[in-house]
């Protein structure tokens, strides 16, 4: 199963990060992970992690990381997305 140094993912999809465990105690395992510069660190159960793909550890994050429904994506270029019926400032 797992051992200590492996790379992995949380089966839930709620981050895209890879964490690296760092140490297994029983049911608990402890994983490290870098985001934004900064270290950081994950207490989980074997249950709620899976391992990483050799894609996925290449590119440094997980590839099936889905957005959320409530997202709205990216907002650049809004004015692509407004309805031509849409009045502003009409009274």
């Amino acid at each position: 199963m797992f051992k200590v140094g492996d790379l992995v993912k949380r089966t839930d999809k709620i981050t895209e990060s890879i964490y690296q465990i760092s140490s297994i105690d029983k049911d608990l395992i402890k994983c490290n992970f870098i985001k934004n510069g900064e270290n950081w660190r994950l207490h989980t159960t074997k249950g709620e992690i899976e391992f990483a793909t050799p894609e996925e550890i290449a590119a440094g994050h997980r590839i099936d990381h889905f957005v959320d429904i409530n997202d709205m994506g990216d907002d650049s270029h809004i004015e692509n997305h407004v309805s031509p019926n849409c009045k502003v400032g009409v009274r």
